[in-house]
Order: C-alpha cells, then structure tokens, then sequence
C-alpha cells in the first residue's frame, strides 16, 4: 500500500469521507484512476458525499474496477447522485457481479435513482443466493414503487419460491395499492406459514375491508371457535387496523 492510501485510510476511519470533500474535482477523478485500490476506493467514497454530476461518468467507469471495495464504493456514489445515466450500468453490475456486498449495493442504488427500469432485475435479486442482496432488492423495490412494481410483486405471489413469494407480499403491503387486496386474498391459503403472515400483515396495512372475510376465516373455525396461533393472532391485529380500531385493544366477544 503506499503511503498517502495509510494517510487517507486512517483520515477516512477518524473522519469520513467529508474530510477530502472539498478537494478540487480533478484532483478526486485522478485519484479514481490511481494505481492503488484503495486510493481508487477512497475517491469513489469522497465523490458520493461531493454530489457533483461531473463524476458520473468516471464512477460508472469504475463499476469495472478489479477491486471489489472501490466497485462498492462506486455504485453507492452513483445512487447518491441519483442520475439516471447509471441505471444500465448498475443493472449490468447485478447481473455479473460475483461479489454479493457489490450486488446489495447496486440494488441499494437502484433504489435511490427510483428508475422503473430497475425493476426486473431487482424482482430476480429477490431469490439471489445472499440475504442482504434480497433484503437490498426488497428495499429498492419499495422505494421504487410505482404500477410497474406493484404489477411484478402481484405476479412474484405465485412465485415457486416461498421467499420470493412472502417479500413480494411484505412489499405490497408497504406500497399502498388496494390493485392487490385481491391478489394477496387468494395468498392467505398459501401452503407456507411466512406466506401467509406477510399477506395478512399487508392487508391489515392496506386497510380495505374486501379482506375481512377471508381474515375472518382464519380466526375462526366453522363452530366460531377461535383459532389459536400465530397467524390467527395476526388476522385479529389486521382486522382491527381495517376496523379503525387500536391493533392491542382487547376483542370484545364474538367477530371482532
């Protein structure tokens, strides 16, 4: 390592970024092109807090870096600066990259553009391999939002993979749509219990009575004994929030 990538290493750990954030810009983008990777890394970081258009392009350039930190640290510059120049390159970087942090901070990237385009690639991240890619893909997919997204988790309900299926409910349930109050409905007789909470939780954040029957269902037996469990539990808790009512008030008896 040379010795200015020590000096900056140990400003960046005391410091942050923002201590090189007032640098003339052509002294940063030479620093992007420096042989060293974690000078490279290090101006990727600096011109992500800088917010200049002018790096664009060279932070797209460098989403082809050999080093692994320096392309992390090139994809979260490009979604701070939110120009929608990089949205196919950083698709590209999901698609190939083999390094599971890069791919979680390209969704995250993804997500802070909000550019629809984005949306096929982050509904297939959703079943990548890495927990924190889907947890990225999930997140970037709700900030994104839009008829498109809500149109692609409506269809990732039917998914094969129950955690594909049980993200794309916990994420419609965030966005909003009564489009999927139906769709979710069908989900509560979903074969998977993590299914089945996720539907019942967003329905209760939805908030559309057309779902108080089937949670109905789902507290009750057909004696009208209640059920006991964990999704029963939670059927009461979205009946409640449809209802208007506070989610920890104590049922009255009969159908709450």
């Amino acid at each position: 390592m040379s010795h200015r990538a020590e000096i900056w290493d140990a400003l960046g750990e005391a410091f942050g970024p923002e201590v090189d954030s007032d640098l003339p810009l052509s002294v940063l983008l030479e620093q992007l092109q420096d042989a060293d990777a974690r000078v490279r890394s290090h101006a990727a970081r600096v011109l992500g807090v800088r917010g200049d258009r002018a790096a664009v392009r060279p932070l797209i350039e460098r989403l082809q870096d050999r080093d692994a930190r320096t392309r992390w640290h090139a994809a979260y510059a490009l979604g701070r600066l939110g120009d929608r120049l990089a949205v196919s390159p950083l698709i590209t970087l999901i698609r190939t990259e083999r390094d599971p942090g890069v791919r979680g901070r390209a969704a995250e990237a993804l997500g802070m553009i909000g550019d629809q385009r984005a949306t096929p690639v982050l509904v297939t991240a959703l079943k990548d391999q890495d927990h924190n890619v889907r947890w990225r893909a999930a997140d970037a997919l709700t900030s994104i939002g839009g008829p498109a997204v809500v149109a692609a988790m409506i269809t990732a309900l039917r998914d094969e993979d129950p955690g594909v299926r049980w993200r794309a409910a916990a994420i419609l349930g965030k966005l909003g749509s009564a489009e999927a109050v139906p769709a979710l409905i069908q989900v509560l007789e979903d074969e998977n219990p993590s299914v089945r909470g996720w539907a019942v939780e967003a329905l209760g954040l939805l908030g559309d009575e057309r779902a108080l029957p089937a949670l109905e269902a789902l507290c009750y037996d057909e004696t009208r004994a209640p059920y006991l469990g964990r999704i029963a539990d939670l059927a009461w808790v979205a009946i409640r929030r449809i209802r208007g009512k506070p989610p920890g008030s104590t049922p009255e008896a009969g159908p709450p």
